[in-house]
């Protein structure tokens, strides 16, 4: 939690100096008087209601980190992973979409891991979400989620 709140005050400080903006939307597991927050994509709130009915505790896009500013200090590139889990102290980015989309998320959190060396993130791509889905038995949403699977996962 240490970590957590470090990165917050850090992220905080640059996003406030910088004029950068921190926040986001909160949900608790299992906590039903929470709202929903407005996900980006369908994935993010299939995975969100997977870790709920798991029991592990989460928040979507809490904390944007900033990644880059111009010669004024104004914030130009920032960054929110998808989700934290604060039991685990662990951000986790979805990259469910194409492949062509992947490398400007890598450099993301190529660029958030040299900054913000404490915080922890894990990028779950395509190919693992779409096994997640399998495991569970929901890849009859897959392509409403992620698209073809099948082609990508090699699951019939």
């Amino acid at each position: 939690m240490a970590r957590r709140q470090a990165a917050d005050r850090s992220s905080k400080a640059s996003a406030s100096a910088a004029g950068g903006v921190t926040g986001g939307s909160e949900a608790a597991a299992g906590a039903s008087s929470e709202r929903q927050p407005q996900f980006a994509h369908p994935s993010e709130a299939q995975f969100g209601a997977l870790l709920t009915y798991y029991g592990i505790s989460w928040l979507y896009e809490p904390t944007i980190f900033p990644l880059s500013w111009d010669a004024e200090g104004h914030v130009t590139q920032a960054f929110a992973p998808d989700f934290y889990l604060p039991d685990y102290d662990l951000y986790i980015e979805l990259a469910t979409r194409k492949q062509a989309q992947m490398t400007a998320k890598n450099r993301k959190i190529r660029r958030l891991r040299q900054l913000y060396p404490d915080v922890r993130i894990k990028l779950v791509n395509r190919r693992t979400f779409a096994d997640l889905l399998l495991k569970f038995g929901l890849q009859d949403r897959a392509d409403q989620l992620i698209g073809d699977v099948k082609a990508q996962s090699g699951h019939v």
